[in-house]
């Protein structure tokens, strides 16, 4: 029988609400000055902060539910952190953590780490390269292959010859081809699929199925779709370790961002929708917010090196 998880004290409490609400989206200037004023309220106040801090990096490099509800959109942040805190302190063990563990998309078949890009070879022959912090679930019955792409972005080559098509989730959308490659990704507001070769078929709610071929990159988010003018080759330049953005709004940079580093950025406000433009090398992420900072007005605060506000 496992141990009960020993209570939170107020001020943890506290800390874990500062956490959720600094990294969960629009952060104002009030705000900050108010976390602020809180985190040199006593000395206890900064441990609590730097304790979690601690625990969040520690289990950063295996995408726990800790280092993966930094980034999850929605109400289930806090109740995912603090799940995260526990299993700091206790490991993960019992359904509840298994539970945690799935949401968050750590139990992914295929999966690659922060700032990892990995090549893997699917039962069918098929080839990948996921980007980092990717996280592909594997689907379907043997001959009928489908890939749930849960984060990040990979490159895949679908095996020649293959009998039956080969399909892959992104959200509430399905992507099917045959021999074809091309590159899949998820950002914050939208997905992305590339062709280099090969056809696709993009199937939406809703919407009639759209047929793609080689050389077309499209963008979508909901029943919203972008026909782009980027090449398969700029897409993806991340497989060089670079990320080439064309009038991006800052905030999906930043989701690509935090797959390269443990810890954690956010676009607050305004800043969020600012749109950047520039080639940015994915390997030196501190150089990247130097570069933000030159190009766009914006505020740059650093709460130790776990998270960094752009505002």
């Amino acid at each position: 029988m496992s141990a009960a998880a020993p209570a939170l004290t107020a001020i943890e409490q506290e800390a874990i609400g500062w956490e959720a609400q600094l990294r969960g989206g629009a952060v104002q200037a009030d705000e900050l000055l108010a976390f602020d004023a809180w985190l040199a309220r006593s000395a206890a106040h900064q441990a609590a902060w730097d304790g979690l801090q601690q625990r969040l990096a520690r289990w950063s490099g295996a995408g726990t539910a800790a280092a993966t509800a930094l980034r999850t959109e929605g109400a289930d942040r806090r109740r995912l952190l603090r799940a995260g805190f526990h299993l700091a302190v206790l490991g993960l063990a019992g359904l509840g953590a298994r539970q945690v563990w799935h949401e968050t998309g750590a139990d992914a078949d295929l999966a690659s780490a922060t700032g990892q890009r990995r090549s893997v070879t699917l039962a069918d022959g098929s080839a990948a390269l996921l980007d980092a912090g990717s996280r592909v679930y594997q689907r379907g019955q043997r001959g009928q292959p489908l890939l749930e792409l849960r984060q990040g972005q990979m490159v895949l080559q679908v095996a020649p010859r293959r009998p039956l098509d080969i399909s892959v989730a992104v959200g509430d959308s399905l992507l099917s081809t045959r021999g074809a490659v091309f590159n899949v990704g998820r950002f914050t507001q939208r997905n992305v699929v590339a062709l280099e070769r090969g056809q696709a078929t993009l199937h939406r709610p809703g919407r009639a199925p759209l047929l793609l071929g080689a050389g077309e990159t499209v963008y979508w988010s909901g029943q919203r779709l972008e026909h782009s003018t980027q090449s398969y080759a700029t897409v993806t330049a991340w497989r060089r370790g670079l990320f080439v953005a064309d009038r991006l709004p800052l905030e999906q940079l930043v989701s690509v961002l935090n797959r390269y580093q443990s810890g954690v950025v956010r676009a607050s406000g305004t800043a969020a929708q600012l749109p950047i433009s520039g080639v940015f090398r994915l390997d030196d992420v501190a150089q990247i917010l130097l570069q933000l900072a030159d190009i766009l007005p914006l505020k740059v605060r650093r709460y130790g090196p776990w998270l960094t506000v752009l505002s």
